[in-house]
């Protein structure tokens, strides 16, 4: 199996199944400003780390733009530059195969989801990422 992400190659992909996930789930944010992180994890020395999904709700009408961010070799990496959210849920999960897969989450480093937008004073959202970790 090949897989093409940004503009790389990835030949004899096989995906980790062995993988144990679990929801972290991020508080209720009102009115977040740009680049304002709404769930940060923190990853562990000797660890890898995988995201399997995310979900992203919001309460308002208020539409607003997200990333998801973390680092691979000492490159910030991003996926999608955007998912964009209403009212309502966005919700995207694979329990076998990670967003980043074989672009892991390098040891001590964070991912974030981050708003791209300024969101109106009455914005409130809840952000929740399904997480993996794999030793080193």
């Amino acid at each position: 199996m090949t897989v093409n992400y940004k503009n790389t190659t990835i030949n004899n992909y096989q995906p980790e199944f062995n993988r144990k996930s679990r929801w972290v789930h991020g508080k209720v944010i009102i009115a977040p400003k740009a680049n304002e992180a709404l769930l940060t994890f923190q990853c562990t020395h000797g660890i890898k780390t995988f995201v399997h999904g995310f979900k992203i709700s919001s309460f308002d009408i208020e539409g607003n733009a997200f990333v998801l961010e973390w680092v691979h070799n000492g490159v910030k990496m991003d996926f999608p530059p955007d998912i964009f959210a209403s009212y309502g849920t966005v919700y995207m999960t694979d329990y076998t195969t990670a967003i980043n897969e074989e672009m892991h989450a390098d040891p001590q480093s964070v991912i974030t989801i981050k708003c791209l937008q300024d969101a109106s004073a009455g914005s409130k959202y809840r952000v929740s990422m399904l997480i993996a970790e794999e030793v080193l």
